[in-house]
């Protein structure tokens, strides 16, 4: 196992195969060894840079808010209206395209222990770009959180919810979605 202990980034290919095995097996039975292993390193290697799973899954929940802010600050669309409901779209695409990292950052059990001011801002800063744009529209912070409840709702029926289990279609529904919520906006 030592000789394949040369990675160019042990941290980034542990906290990759950390979402791998996630995926597989599910969060809670993850486990560092099973992850150093799957590396091709010791697993004293791999507390060398996580000195527990509560660490490492920490760290993913930080990278999955990080995820989400770049995912919603490169919506382009023009109008206040059209970029509403183009930053509910993307929340949705960003939870079917991240799943691990979504069901992490909403996990109180993984973000309480690793919670700081540095996280409080990367969990602030995607619901300040929903934010701003409902108030570029003329809406008020109760409409923000409803949206932000209804896109959160929807991602999560779609992942581990009936949404998932009946095939529907979550594009169509979640356009229909963030279309009516639209609609409560006084301006567009």
């Amino acid at each position: 196992m030592a000789a394949s202990y040369h990675h160019g980034d042990l941290r980034r290919a542990l906290l990759d195969e950390a979402v791998a095995l996630a995926g597989e097996v599910g969060v809670d039975r993850l486990s560092l060894r099973e992850l150093a292993a799957r590396v091709g390193v010791t697993h004293p290697a791999a507390y060398h840079h996580f000195a527990s799973k509560t660490e490492l899954l920490g760290e993913l929940a930080r990278e999955g808010f990080a995820l989400l802010d770049q995912r919603l600050a490169a919506v382009s669309a023009r109008g206040a209206r059209r970029r509403f409901i183009e930053l509910g779209l993307a929340y949705v695409d960003f939870a079917r395209d991240h799943p691990v990292h979504f069901r992490l950052m909403f996990r109180a059990s993984v973000v309480r222990p690793v919670w700081d001011a540095a996280m409080a801002a990367q969990v602030g800063a995607p619901f300040a770009r929903v934010d701003a744009a409902v108030r570029a529209a003329g809406g008020t912070r109760d409409l923000t959180d409803l949206a932000w409840a209804s896109m959160h709702g929807l991602a999560t029926l779609a992942l581990d919810g009936p949404l998932a289990l009946r095939g529907d279609d979550v594009d169509a529904l979640a356009r229909r979605l963030t279309a009516l919520l639209a609609r409560l906006l006084p301006d567009g």
